[in-house]
């Protein structure tokens, strides 16, 4: 499906089950590729298989069989990414296909990769060309570099802030929200208070922090948590208007501290809201995230 006239894939690919090992229960890449791995891409709807090496674009979830059976035996869905989740990605992506933007963002890369060889090959200055963010220590170009790079720049001018998406005793950077908002390059901020705020990430709960924010009349855009997965699965930054989370300012009830809205993406409101109080941001990379037990599963 992503490659009918063989030209950009051919007969190089390979599946999970060739890098399975019988002493550990994840993936191995180097047992696929033992000559390197700097020209790989793995697509895979699950990170942690592979113990989340930066080769990986992770994938929609396709099910095959029975959905409610196969998320038993390996869990795919949580608390914030839902069926309905996967469903809005597919909505949004319209007339074309998931497909098109898969291979949208594999034909960005291949093309990223051979301008840099080609450099190589030419003996040009790739600093002088802008390229040297996309070569690995060995001064190879490396689909490593290239595809954390390019998801860097995806929500790089966005400063977010999350309504009710951590539980209440919840480590603000032990998230999965977090980990993808701050891979896509966003700025994740906790407080209200703080300045130039672009958009108010909610799953269907207000909490008092997103009242300040609604409140203060600010030009924010204010989105469903399903506007940040479609980001992440599309490599693209996401219209907001088709995951906008409306309500009106005038219709809070000073006496509640959670209120639920008429989505347009109607998701059920869950109980529990972020702490108030300021946490630290501590930086995480996907690797780190992954070595958390608890999480393993998305």
């Amino acid at each position: 499906m992503l490659d009918p006239e063989n030209k950009l894939i051919n007969d190089r690919i390979r599946s999970r089950c060739d890098s399975t090992s019988s002493i550990s229960k994840e993936q191995e890449i180097a047992r696929i590729f033992p000559t390197g791995e700097h020209m790989v891409i793995v697509l895979d709807d699950r990170r942690d298989v592979w113990g989340g090496v930066d080769n990986i674009i992770q994938v929609v979830p396709f099910f095959f069989f029975d959905e409610n059976e196969t998320n038993r035996a390996t869990p795919v869905f949580t608390r914030n990414f839902t069926k309905d989740t996967i469903n809005n990605i597919y909505e949004y992506c319209g007339q074309s296909s998931y497909i098109d933007h898969l291979l949208d963002i594999l034909l960005k890369f291949h093309k990223i990769f051979f301008k840099c060889y080609e450099a190589i090959q030419n003996k040009l200055d790739v600093d002088s060309l802008g390229l040297e963010q996309y070569f690995d220590d060995t001064g190879a170009p490396n689909l490593k570099n290239i595809i954390s790079y390019e998801r860097s720049k995806t929500l790089c001018d966005c400063k977010i802030i999350f309504s009710g998406i951590i539980p209440i005793k919840g480590d603000f950077t032990d998230n999965i929200e977090y980990l993808l908002a701050t891979f896509l390059g966003a700025q994740v901020v906790d407080r209200a208070s703080s300045p130039d705020i672009t958009h108010l990430i909610t799953n269907g709960t207000i909490t008092e922090k997103a009242k300040r924010i609604i409140n203060s009349g600010l030009s924010i855009s204010i989105v469903f948590v399903d506007w940040l997965y479609c980001c992440y699965y599309l490599g693209e930054r996401a219209d907001e208007s088709f995951f906008k989370f409306s309500i009106e300012a005038s219709n809070f009830d000073e006496d509640t501290s959670e209120l639920e809205s008429q989505p347009d993406h109607k998701r059920k409101s869950i109980e529990g809201s972020e702490e108030n109080n300021p946490q630290k941001i501590i930086p995480v990379t996907l690797e780190d995230f992954l070595d958390d037990e608890t999480l393993k599963d998305f």
